[in-house]
């Protein structure tokens, strides 16, 4: 072989190389992502993934907004049971108002319900009742009273002695005094036949109805001192958070012709129980998110998703650092968040795997600093109610779980319900997934 022949032959052979990785370059940017969205209960994870069909699918199809529908209504009906039932556990009279915003004797009578709301027929439940448990798929009412005791070793916990404030007792008097649990009046007589409804009934068909005398008698019920001060204290038991906005859109939700809002949607409550998977594309790349559901008895689902999945998403409701678990009356939720993002990013199946972070519910966390101090639920806290300055103590929480220094950790401040704030923050991931993956491959 020639000089000039060696030459072209090499020539030719760095084309074809050239060729060959812009090929794989290519085949590598389109081969599916997988996201695995992980997070202990409530704490965001299908909110953030209503908005990846919003953002980046076609949003939602009629079926499921029928659906949404349904759930809308279950958590209606589920909100005012939850605090019906907590008026009678936490002592709460109807019609409490409370020592520091009127002069009265203590032992006078409760005034007279200032709400005129008749008493409601059993008929008018049962025509709701009937309508909701024609389906066939029963929703089971998540209905849980907690105690309010326990700091674990991360110094999280529920704080102590709220229970015993000088409120909380003079409503408990009061409540024995005027009765108890046979309280008289229309709305203790709704409150009673709201703890009776047997919500595990409850469907998801396509006619529920909210009858009219319901809808007045659920404005009633809200709109009673008592049970406004019982839903103050919402973070001794557990409550759905879309609770105050579902009574404040309660004419519009209860009208016939209802049909929910993309607010409504992602502000609803529907509790993950099976794995469910989304796909949307960005730029010809198609991106199948994994969501499964965050109570304890769900995660040993996780284990069949750890193999090939690219990067993780562990989700945690940095709001709830006052609230305690549902299954664990003992434990914080944020300590519980903890402990298993802790088992998953020291996982030996994830040590190739990118793990970002979202610190979600911001725009309650920021509300909560200034009523509810950190130090109250994590003693080890020592720090001002400003924003900034708490954040960074739960994200070096979190940054303190990784055992491995070469690790890094990308992490993002969420609001899952806001749009425009969570378009920001996927897009940043996607972005950074790609790159990451690109890498891996030797092609970046």
């Amino acid at each position: 072989m020639t000089y000039a022949e060696d030459t072209e032959s090499r020539r030719i052979s760095r084309a074809i190389d050239t060729q060959l990785t812009s090929e794989r370059r290519r085949l590598e940017a389109l081969r599916p992502v997988k996201l695995l969205l992980l997070g202990t209960g409530e704490s965001g994870k299908s909110t953030i993934l209503k908005q990846m069909k919003l953002i980046y699918d076609t949003g939602f199809s009629p079926e499921e907004i029928q659906t949404y529908r349904s759930s809308i209504i279950l958590n209606l009906f589920s909100c005012v049971k939850t605090l019906a039932v907590q008026m009678d556990n936490l002592k709460i009279p109807y019609g409490f108002i409370t020592p520091d915003t009127v002069d009265s004797d203590p032992d006078e009578p409760l005034p007279p319900q200032s709400n005129n709301v008749r008493r409601r027929s059993s008929l008018a439940f049962d025509e709701t009742r009937q309508s909701l448990s024609r389906s066939k798929s029963p929703v089971i009412s998540r209905l849980s009273t907690y105690v309010v005791t326990g700091v674990d070793s991360y110094g999280g916990g529920a704080r102590k002695g709220c229970n015993y404030t000088l409120q909380s007792q003079d409503a408990a008097s009061q409540y024995e005094r005027f009765g108890g649990i046979n309280q008289i009046g229309s709305i203790p007589d709704f409150g009673r036949s709201m703890k009776a409804m047997p919500l595990s009934t409850f469907g998801f068909g396509k006619d529920e109805i909210i009858t009219a005398q319901q809808i007045d008698d659920f404005e009633g019920f809200w709109n009673d001192s008592g049970v406004q001060y019982c839903f103050s204290r919402s973070s001794e038991f557990g409550l759905m958070e879309c609770c105050e906005y579902l009574m404040k859109n309660l004419r519009r939700i209860g009208a016939p012709e209802y049909i929910p809002t993309k607010d409504d949607i992602l502000l609803s409550r529907l509790k993950t129980t099976a794995i469910s998977e989304t796909r949307f594309k960005i730029k010809d790349v198609e991106y199948r998110v994994f969501d499964v559901g965050g109570q304890r008895s769900q995660r040993k689902k996780w284990a069949s998703l750890f193999d090939d999945v690219n990067a993780i998403i562990f989700v945690v409701a940095i709001s709830s650092y006052d609230q305690v678990c549902y299954e664990d009356h003992s434990v914080n939720r944020v300590v519980e968040a903890l402990q298993v993002f802790k088992s998953i990013i020291n996982h030996s199946a994830f040590v190739n795997t990118g793990i970002i972070l979202f610190l979600n519910k911001i725009d309650l966390f920021k509300i909560k600093l200034n009523v509810s101090p950190v130090s109250d639920y994590f003693p080890s806290y020592k720090g001002t109610s400003r924003f900034e300055e708490s954040i960074e103590y739960f994200l070096e929480m979190f940054r303190a779980a990784n055992t491995d220094p070469e690790r890094r950790i990308q992490h993002h401040l969420t609001w899952a319900t806001d749009t425009k704030q969570t378009r920001k923050v996927l897009d940043s991931v996607c972005k950074c997934i790609q790159e990451a993956n690109l890498k891996d491959c030797g092609l970046e």
